[in-house]
């Protein structure tokens, strides 16, 4: 199975890259008769430089296993960039108002 979370990361996380850490919860899975508990995990997933706001980035492998425990899902993680209050970003440029 695919699990989503979200990271919220300010305009200096975007500019020099950021690692962030996901807690994964705990999971129960049946499988037949059998019931299987996933233990919570944490996994450290490095987002690039230049990570845009609405952005989802894909960690295969990370998700959890399906029922069966043939198939590990993916992590998505959607990115959102906090406000700054002296820059603006539009594209690649920052935009910052000064008064002379």
């Amino acid at each position: 199975r695919d699990i989503q979370t979200t990271v919220e990361v300010t305009l200096r996380d975007v500019l020099k890259g950021y690692t962030a850490t996901i807690a994964i919860p705990e999971t129960v899975m049946q499988n037949g008769k059998r019931r299987e508990t996933v233990p919570a995990r944490e996994v450290s997933v490095n987002l690039p430089p230049g990570v845009e706001d609405g952005q989802r980035l894909r960690v295969p492998g990370e998700g959890t296993r399906n029922s069966t425990n043939t198939r590990v899902g993916s992590l998505f993680i959607n990115v959102i960039v906090a406000e700054d209050r002296n820059f603006k970003r539009v594209g690649n440029d920052l935009i910052t108002t000064v008064d002379l």
